[in-house]
């Protein structure tokens, strides 16, 4: 019976090692490597395994390496420099994932052919999963910083210098009342220009010093080749001057009869104003000083406020963009026989703004803060291959 068991037990002993030396192909194929370029391949491994590593390319390559990895621990198991072929063997002492590195240091492709194996060291490693998964983990640290922490807050207070308005008022200047000018006789027998021009320099109005502004807001005129224009003035304002007046809070100038009507004009009292008809018609054109010129050469038509040929006329201007620029009044008279009198008048609203030093108060607020020790947690997230079983 002893003997039985004796041979029983060689029989099963040369079996166990004719399976032990059996091997399991772990990856046997072409691949191609580009210019520069690296591939890299990760298997895993059973404890006692036995790894088989083969590799042949057609042209050298930079690097082989082969690398054991247990989660983020990384040791080298083999490695060859300007290589077209490697063989080895590698013990695999614990279960692990193994990394095949191909480096190609050329700017042409490579073609190489690997062949993997593990021989198992026993029968129950003989099917295990060599396809490796991936596992997150996770490394928590700790930063200790100092930060200021908000306690409470200071008042503080200012007392800036400013400038406040003192007053605010509207005055009415008269440049021209019944201005009397002349546009003689066009003939090719005498030397008189028939050409006539009044400047109105509205600009001259509006200037600003440190304590005071002055800044036209209207302006009107008239003019009559007859006898003074028939006016007939009314105790309101017109619609679009009361707005004005109301939103700028400025109250309505009190104009004497010395001022004239023009001046009431001018201010936005409703005036009605009959230019008589007993006068010459004659050519006129309100134009900016600038263009003046335009009037004498006969290009005068696009530039020009208004132009035509009557005994008279009258204009109230009231827009920001009229109130800041001078003009000329230009005339030509056609008669050929007689000279041509021109009666003028033009008044010019002024809103005056005064002011006076003051000071002002300024609050600001000041943070009071305390240092205070703090603690920040850090989480890393690593993905690491690891053995499928």
């Amino acid at each position: 019976m002893k003997k039985v068991t004796i041979i029983l037990s060689m029989a099963l002993m040369a079996v166990t090692q004719v399976f032990a030396q059996t091997p399991v192909t772990v990856c046997e194929q072409t691949i191609k490597i580009g210019g520069t370029g690296e591939e890299n391949m990760f298997f895993g491994f059973a404890a006692g395994d036995q790894i088989n590593f083969e590799f042949e390319s057609d042209k050298e390559l930079k690097e082989i390496q082969v690398f054991e990895l247990i989660e983020k621990n990384y040791s080298q198991k083999y490695s060859n420099f300007k290589a077209t072929s490697a063989k080895t063997s590698i013990y695999v002492p614990e279960k692990a994932v193994y990394q095949f590195r191909f480096k190609n240091g050329a700017v042409g492709g490579r073609i190489c052919k690997v062949k993997i194996q593990r021989v198992p060291e026993s029968e129950a490693t003989q099917r295990f999963n060599t396809t490796p998964r991936i596992k997150t983990l996770y490394d928590t640290t700790y930063t200790h910083y100092t930060e200021d922490s908000l306690v409470g807050y200071d008042t503080l207070r200012f007392w800036d210098p400013i400038k406040v308005l003192a007053e605010n008022y509207v005055e009415v200047e008269i440049p021209n009342n019944n201005t009397k000018i002349s546009a003689h006789a066009q003939s090719v027998v005498s030397n008189y220009s028939p050409y006539a021009k009044i400047p109105i320099d509205i600009q001259s109005y509006n200037y600003k010093t440190e304590y005071e502004t002055h800044q036209v807001i209207s302006w009107a005129f008239w003019f009559s080749t007859g006898p003074n224009p028939k006016v007939s003035v009314a105790k309101e304002l017109t619609s679009e001057a009361a707005a004005m007046y109301a939103q700028s809070q400025i109250p309505v100038p009190v104009l004497s009869d010395i001022a004239g009507d023009v001046a009431k004009f001018a201010a936005g009292y409703a005036v009605d104003i009959i230019i008589p008809n007993t006068g010459d018609d004659i050519n006129y054109a309100l134009l900016k000083a600038s263009d003046e010129s335009k009037f004498y050469d006969g290009t005068y038509g696009p530039y020009s406020l208004i132009s035509n040929r009557s005994k008279g006329f009258s204009q109230r201007y009231s827009s920001p963009k009229y109130c800041n620029t001078s003009y000329v009044l230009c005339f030509k008279n056609t008669n050929t026989i007689t000279q041509i009198p021109i009666l003028f008048s033009c008044a010019v609203t002024i809103e005056v703004k005064k002011y006076k030093d003051d000071v002002a108060e300024r609050i600001e607020l000041k943070k009071r803060t305390v240092p205070v020790n703090r603690t920040r947690m850090n989480v890393t997230k690593t993905q690491v291959y690891v053995p499928a079983e």
